[in-house]
């Protein structure tokens, strides 16, 4: 079995680049993709996250975001670009709940299961953090809550992982929401961390680092539910869960050695290794 990730675009936001990465001034506004992830070559393809359901409901949210989202955005666009149907996936994994993050679930039939970790459901209807999640999302995970097979939990604390699919596992990272989880993949290059938001910006986080004077300390982003302290160890367990780290919102992944960035990968891996110096997530 010889497992593969694209990366797929569920729309671009314009937002300001503080909320991806700490210590940065205010005022400039920059794109970034919403990346959701075609594992392919298991049984059946598995996607991992499924952006956002409308303009409309990232909008709503109190940051000044602009969007584009256009036709070839859309979910049966992203997947008919490698050759799959939304009928032919075969189970969804949520790195977290985000509104840009399960936006297209309701679009799945019950039969197809969709998995997160149990803590991030408890977050996500605590009401601590309403504004980032979507009320419509949240009512769909309650139907799937209570239809038999529709929804699978992960019960994990911070560094537990779990076994999902051959070659698939995830890893609880307590960063970004307490709930978050990486997806590890296995592929014939080295293994694929999903991160999810824990990281947005690559070269920000660990090749910048902004007013960090720590040896080897990562930057956080500018958006989690816990604490710095917690997300930096979140950053920290990421970037040692693979060969290629990769965000939710940049670009590009990393390439990783000893948790240390030495390159960049582009959008299917296993793929050509890109230069270190790539900085498309702080592009205007």
């Amino acid at each position: 079995m010889t497992l593969t990730v694209q990366v797929l675009n569920f729309g671009n936001i314009r937002g300001d680049w503080t909320a991806q990465l700490a210590g940065r001034k205010q005022g400039r506004r920059v794109l970034t993709p919403t990346n959701a992830f075609l594992i392919q070559g298991g049984e059946y393809p598995v996607l991992v996250d499924a952006g956002t359901r409308s303009v409309e409901a990232l909008t709503r949210l109190p940051l000044g975001l602009e969007t584009e989202f256009g036709e070839e955005h859309s979910l049966e666009a992203q997947l008919a670009s490698h050759g799959v149907r939304a009928e032919d996936i075969g189970m969804i994994i949520l790195t977290h709940l985000h509104v840009d993050h399960a936006g297209y679930l309701d679009r799945f039939p019950m039969t197809v299961p969709v998995m997160l970790c149990r803590r991030e459901l408890e977050f996500a209807f605590s009401g601590a953090s309403p504004i980032d999640y979507a009320p419509e999302d949240l009512h769909h995970i309650v139907e799937r809550l209570y239809t038999p097979g529709a929804l699978g939990m992960f019960d994990l604390s911070f560094g537990e992982r779990a076994p999902v699919l051959p070659g698939i596992s995830v890893v609880c990272l307590a960063g970004h929401t307490p709930g978050s989880i990486a997806v590890v993949v296995d592929t014939e290059a080295g293994a694929v961390c999903i991160c999810g938001d824990v990281v947005y910006d690559v070269h920000g986080t660990f090749v910048a680092r902004t007013g960090q004077i720590h040896a080897f300390e990562p930057q956080t982003s500018g958006n989690f539910a816990t604490s710095r302290v917690e997300e930096k160890r979140a950053i920290k367990l990421a970037a040692s869960l693979g060969r290629f780290l990769y965000p939710s919102h940049d670009h590009h992944g990393a390439v990783m050695e000893d948790g240390q960035i030495v390159g960049r990968i582009g959008r299917t891996i296993p793929g050509p290794i890109l230069p270190l110096d790539l900085k498309y997530a702080t592009a205007p």
